[in-house]
């Protein structure tokens, strides 16, 4: 806004005029500073932003792996899991599972079938039309992790 100074400069004007310019000229010059400032802050929050939301992905990422490997396993799939760990002499079968945990065997069998499905544990027919339920090595190493046995 000096251009507007040196214009009016030739020109006879009042003292009040002549404040009021140089008045205005300096907040023209405090604005333009606070929007250079501005302009910088903003580019270095458009950075800090792209790395959080790099950061923010990844972290998504490690969540979802995370969520995957238990499952979300519910209180009757790690009582059936413990159940199975510490059956002594047989692998158990889902009268028995449901006997002991006081549930419908079809309860217990939608639940064995998720734990199946899920690799926990391997279901087996040995002849007798009776399935029996055994530990798959993710089924042992979240008993283990859990403190099941």
């Amino acid at each position: 806004m000096s251009w507007i100074t040196d214009l009016l400069q030739d020109i006879p004007l009042s003292a009040v005029l002549r404040e009021k310019i140089g008045l205005i000229e300096t907040k023209y010059q405090t604005a333009e500073t606070q929007i250079a400032s501005l302009k910088s802050e903003n580019e270095s929050l458009k950075e800090s932003n792209a790395q959080l939301e790099t950061e923010n992905v990844q972290l998504k990422k490690q969540i979802a792996s995370l969520a995957h490997t238990d499952e979300l396993l519910d209180e009757i799939d790690v009582n059936i899991l413990r159940i199975i760990g510490l059956s002594k002499y047989n692998q158990p079968w889902a009268d028995f599972i449901a006997e002991e945990l006081q549930l419908h065997v079809e309860e217990v069998k939608y639940h064995l079938n998720k734990l199946e499905s899920a690799k926990y544990i391997l279901s087996a027919d040995y002849g007798d039309g009776i399935w029996q339920y055994s530990f798959r090595d993710k089924g042992r190493e979240y008993a283990i992790k859990n403190k099941l046995l």
